[in-house]
């Protein structure tokens, strides 16, 4: 029984690793051609016109 926990256990750490390695990368299809995109929500919203035209990546 306690073999069988273990391999649980494995696996349920295996598969969080998984998913959190998708978490780190940016898709191609989204990801923009700026080295550094506005990341500041509430500067952007605080003066939009001032950030037209701008990539930006929030979330």
């Amino acid at each position: 029984m306690a073999v069988h926990k273990n391999v649980i256990k494995g696996i349920l750490a295996g598969t969080f690793a998984l998913m959190l390695s998708g978490c780190v990368t940016v898709p191609d299809a989204i990801k923009g051609s700026s080295p550094t995109p506005q990341q500041d929500l509430v500067r952007v919203m605080s003066a939009p016109q001032l950030y037209v035209g701008q990539e930006a990546r929030f979330g």
